[in-house]
């Protein structure tokens, strides 16, 4: 997967779409290529200027996402420098860290990166390449406007890059991909993998705590995470089994950010059988080794497919993303995965 992106992202400037399972190592696919492109167009930019111009942006539904790719980059050795923006911090501390670094790449949210872009604490005309990274996401999120407005704004680009674990049914007339590009699908035919057993666990009781009690004790010593609907879920379910002896952990989009940082990089002291409870299965999080059960499914790479694709016509509404979801007291059945 990460060779057949690495062709098609610095083979030709076409835009690419590139679909994936979570955990197949989308990012270095994405990393790879752009590191040889990045450092290929540093030598003909023109000479520094008072205000930072990066020549990447990378698009992430959360804050937790454009950390995490940052770390990556950081991780790789490769010298390009970088930072991460995003909301729930002071912008002005962010504007410092951008003269500072003065970064070839920014990973950021899509209203940070804009309002980044409207005060000229970043340079707009020299962003050759976009990344949206789980754009998926960000299009359930509601981020339609916000990356629409950043998209519009940046004159000088030259590349898009999309990457999924999920097949859209259709980009978005904004993202205004050209009319030619290469979908690389790496997605299975099916959602079930050897690594991953999904059983559904049926409650004689309309409210299934006693019936998570006894599921998680059955686990045994191994740590676990349930996922909820609900911020009221997540804490009425948390207060629930810390009062029967287990040791948990629970974040959601209400927390303080300090807060929730602490349970997402495991921070927090976590006992055998401790349990985290994210109100989404979809963010992305960095949690302690959890070696039993989760909801995650983790589909099986196929061989890929690679095919052009042409653009949307104008004015092509962006396709409807709904989801169905019911708090814990009134959903019919639990389900588990187990991750051999």
């Amino acid at each position: 997967m990460q060779q057949h992106a690495a062709e098609a992202i610095t083979g030709s400037d076409g835009d690419v779409v590139l679909l994936s399972p979570t955990g197949t190592g989308k990012t270095l696919a994405y990393l790879l290529p752009l590191v040889q492109l990045i450092e290929r167009d540093a030598t003909n930019l023109s000479p520094l200027t008072s205000i930072p111009s990066p020549l990447c942006l990378v698009i992430t539904p959360g804050r937790e996402l454009a950390l995490q790719t940052h770390n990556v980059l950081y991780s790789m050795g490769c010298g390009l420098r970088s930072t991460a923006c995003y909301g729930g911090r002071p912008a002005m501390d962010e504007h410092k860290v951008l003269k500072e670094v003065r970064p070839q790449i920014v990973f950021g949210t899509p209203g940070r990166l804009n309002d980044h872009l409207d005060k000229g604490n970043i340079s707009r005309y020299n962003i050759r390449y976009l990344v949206i990274d789980e754009f998926d996401k960000c299009l359930e999120m509601g981020f339609h406007a916000e990356m629409a407005k950043l998209i519009k704004s940046l004159p000088a680009l030259q590349q898009r890059i999309l990457l999924s674990a999920t097949n859209a049914e259709q980009i978005p007339q904004f993202v205004n991909m050209a009319k030619k590009g290469t979908v690389i699908d790496f997605l299975p035919d099916d959602e079930q993998t050897s690594r991953v057993t999904l059983y559904e666990v049926h409650s004689p009781q309309k409210d299934k705590l006693e019936t998570l009690r006894q599921l998680l004790l059955s686990v045994g010593d191994e740590s676990s995470i349930v996922f909820l609907n609900y911020r009221d879920s997540v804490e009425r379910v948390n207060d629930f089994l810390r009062k029967q002896g287990f040791t948990t952990s629970y974040f959601h989009g209400g927390l303080e950010q300090n807060s929730a940082r602490i349970c997402s990089t495991g921070s927090a002291t976590v006992r055998p059988t401790s349990l985290s409870l994210p109100t989404s299965p979809h963010a992305a999080l960095t949690f302690p080794t959890f070696k039993t059960s989760s909801t995650t499914i983790c589909p099986r790479a196929r061989r890929p497919t690679s095919t052009a694709w042409a653009a949307p016509p104008a004015g092509t509404p962006p396709a409807a993303h709904s989801s169905s979801s019911m708090p814990l007291s009134t959903s019919p059945s639990l389900s588990l995965t187990i991750h051999h």
